[in-house]
């Protein structure tokens, strides 16, 4: 898939500097029609099982989209030729929007701590199905892929931007691994009273997951 991308949308050496611009739309593109597909089917999932672990899990990929856009914009931006007033050219704006990325994972998990302690505070327990179960497996299987073929272009156009947006998608594959294994316990280990408390605990865990990642990214971000 990643070769086939490439093919298709970038001409040439990727590392030329002609193409920095086309390989960061590129990547973002891919990041905004992921991760809302995989919202939007993480959300179905989470509401139908009831579990609040893969509901904010789904919202972590909600943030990762509005990442991609602001990336998307950073990358546009700093693509435009110097002018009177940005003699050195505009390409501190992709910094600036990497730290923006980084703002917004940090607000979103803090949000969804909140959510998951009074959650936390009058447990229910979710009714774990094996469609959210294969949900969740597809859903690492992509945030794998997307972190390989961030990290390549990264990598090969020396973007932080995209960097950290192949790390955070390798931290999603942690955080819906931890849903993925509360899921599976819950569907088999129902009758367990701790059970029950295994969704919001795993959910504020998600939260902190998030929060830490943003801060670590927005610290790499701003240090260029």
């Amino acid at each position: 898939m990643t070769k086939l991308l490439l093919k298709l949308f970038i001409k040439g050496d990727i590392a030329e500097k002609r193409n920095r611009e086309k390989c960061g739309t590129l990547g973002s593109f891919v990041g905004i029609l992921s991760n809302l597909l995989l919202f939007i089917i993480k959300l179905l999932a989470g509401i139908i099982s009831g579990s609040v672990a893969i509901i904010a899990d789904a919202f972590n990929n909600l943030s990762d989209m509005g990442s991609s856009i602001v990336t998307l914009l950073g990358f546009k931006i700093a693509s435009k030729p110097a002018d009177p007033e940005h003699p050195f050219g505009h390409g501190r704006m992709e910094y600036l929007s990497a730290a923006t990325v980084s703002v917004l994972i940090i607000i979103v998990g803090i949000e969804l701590v909140t959510s998951s302690a009074e959650k936390l505070a009058s447990p229910t327990l979710p009714e774990a199905k094996a469609i959210s179960i294969a949900i969740l497996i597809v859903s690492i299987l992509i945030k794998l892929w997307m972190s390989v073929f961030n990290r390549k272009l990264g990598k090969a156009i020396d973007s932080s931007a995209l960097l950290a947006t192949s790390t955070d998608s390798l931290n999603d594959c942690i955080s819906t691994g931890a849903v993925l294994a509360v899921s599976i316990i819950s569907l088999f280990f129902k009758e367990i009273v701790f059970v029950k408390y295994l969704d919001p605990v795993v959910g504020i865990a998600v939260a902190a997951f998030i929060v830490v990642a943003g801060v670590k990214s927005l610290k790499e971000t701003l240090d260029p």
